[in-house]
């Protein structure tokens, strides 16, 4: 008989959970099973047959927690459970808005935005001179509306744009943003 699966992970995505494990000693493929509650497994696996060491589910509802634990199969039989990981998967967060800059000073530019969605559990921050190309310059709670950007280049233009990031992963970008910081 093979070993059992160990070290299983269940991540959410949108109307996914993407789940990985450690492989086991002579296991030739691995079984899935699924519940919606502690230790309760459905007895019938939602995958078998496969030997890779991760499953993505993607017959899940968003908002319902799901339970998982994986079985190793070999010509002997299948193995005791693997232990158990839940995950909830989420929807993507609407993207936030009304995204403007106001240069206060020649070293600090300030940002408001308006947040439009409550699951959001970071707002991503990006930031480019050229309007064309962004890097993430901050990352600040999900429920903030507003960030100070500091320690620029006097009398330089500065674009932006944000994202609200979940569980399931980040929105679409919000409109870009423009300000030049003063130059005294």
């Amino acid at each position: 008989m093979p070993s059992a699966p160990a070290n299983l992970t269940a991540t959410p995505g949108n109307s996914q959970v993407t789940l990985s494990w450690s492989a086991s000693s002579g296991a030739v493929s691995y079984s899935v099973y699924r519940g919606t509650f502690a230790d309760g497994e459905d007895p019938v696996p939602i995958s078998s047959g496969s030997p890779a060491t991760g499953y993505t589910d993607s017959s899940v509802t968003n908002g319902t927690t799901y339970y998982y634990k994986v079985t190793a199969v070999n010509l002997n039989g299948e193995s005791a459970r693997s232990n158990e990981a839940s995950a909830t998967p989420n929807t993507l967060p609407t993207a936030p808005n009304n995204l403007t800059a106001t240069a206060v000073s020649k070293s600090r530019i300030d940002l408001t935005w308006t947040n439009n969605d409550s699951s959001a559990t970071s707002v991503s921050i990006e930031r480019s001179t050229n309007g064309t190309h962004f890097a993430q310059t901050a990352t600040v709670g999900g429920a903030a509306s507003s960030y100070s950007d500091t320690g620029l280049v006097k009398n330089k233009k500065y674009y932006y744009r944000v994202r609200a990031v979940n569980s399931a992963g980040a929105s679409d970008y919000s409109n870009v943003a423009s300000a030049t910081t003063l130059k005294h």
